[in-house]
């Protein structure tokens, strides 16, 4: 399937086509109810050129759809009549600086940030007419921000809504390094990543598949560093620890 888009969506080529093809055709017949159907998998936007990645659903990253806009910055022609990268109009990256709570309105409504800058100071950010707070520090630094914020009554309403629960997921991974028959098909294929639901019996696990690109689960070295690498991740879903906690000391979130 190709996709056709000036900025942010993928263009499949035949070659990596074959090979998702010769992948789903394989894993089928090696496990019939498997359903596997691998795609283009969820990643930032590392590849410039081909972009072989797609921000397809099923990965755990709440901030993947911001980096999207962020990484593919509308085109304009300058004065030569060259095609540059421009800013967004509405979307500005703001660097070296650290959300610490939330500002409400008398009616409990989020107006903006509170920012801790690079040399210690807090600065106030707020959003225009109409606009929304989107929250996604993570599974610790979110609640954190939450805790920061609001008064007496906000906290408690906080964890009882379940917003202090932390889950996390059982991740089994494999990594090679692997060579090229022909070494020109390394940059004639790129980098890819691909990623399928599997069915292993009791479970849906997400696979995650890394050739030659650099891999968020796991964070790994490998000795060969110089060679291609292969990384395969299987990710199973686990509910909320209800068990688990929360709590600020010295301004700083512990678990």
């Amino acid at each position: 399937m190709t996709r056709f888009s000036k900025t942010i969506f993928t263009t499949t080529r035949r070659i990596h086509q074959r090979i998702m093809d010769r992948l789903n055709l394989d894993g089928l017949e090696a496990e019939k109810d498997s359903k596997v159907q691998w795609q283009w998998g969820r990643i930032a936007s590392e590849f410039q050129d081909e972009q072989n990645y797609d921000f397809a659903e099923g990965a755990y990253s709440s901030i993947d759809r911001l980096l999207e806009i962020a990484m593919s910055r509308p085109k304009k022609e300058d004065e030569k009549g060259t095609q540059v990268s421009v800013e967004h109009e509405h979307f500005k990256t703001v660097l070296n600086a650290n959300v610490r709570s939330l500002n409400f309105d008398q009616d409990k409504n989020v107006m903006g940030v509170n920012i801790r800058t690079s040399d210690g100071n807090m600065v106030s950010i707020s959003v225009r007419l109409g606009g929304n707070v989107v929250l996604a520090a993570g599974s610790v630094h979110s609640p954190a921000i939450l805790l920061r914020s609001g008064d007496s009554d906000w906290k408690p309403k906080i964890r009882n809504l379940g917003g202090l629960l932390l889950t996390d997921h059982d991740i089994l991974s494999y990594s090679c390094s692997f060579c090229y028959d022909d070494s020109d098909h390394r940059s004639e294929y790129g980098a890819m990543k691909l990623q399928t639901y599997v069915d292993i019996g009791n479970h849906i696990a997400l696979a995650n598949m890394s050739i030659d690109a650099s891999s968020f689960l796991p964070r790994s070295d490998t000795p060969d560093n110089d060679l291609p690498q292969f990384i395969m991740v299987f990710i199973l879903q686990r509910p909320l620890v209800d068990q688990s906690d929360i709590i600020i000391k010295d301004d700083e979130p512990e678990v």
